[in-house]
């Protein structure tokens, strides 16, 4: 996945879309991401935790996803 001009992000709410797969491994490298909200969606797998995800300490963000693990 290449995230072309989301490299200078630094917020996504993703919140409420029900989204379902995984977190991509990719979103480490956006070096400018502070918050990621995937919170209420149908997400399932590992939290990447490389990179720059591993800056990333509210469990909020990642609430209500049944299928996540690793944080």
């Amino acid at each position: 996945m290449s995230f072309g001009n989301l490299e200078n992000i630094e917020s996504m709410d993703l919140s409420h879309n029900n989204i379902s797969g995984s977190i991509p491994q990719s979103l480490e490298k956006l070096d400018g991401l502070r918050i990621l909200d995937v919170s209420n969606n149908r997400l399932t797998g590992k939290i990447p935790m490389g990179g720059q995800m591993s800056t990333m300490r509210g469990f909020h963000y990642f609430a209500n996803n049944s299928g996540l693990y690793g944080m």
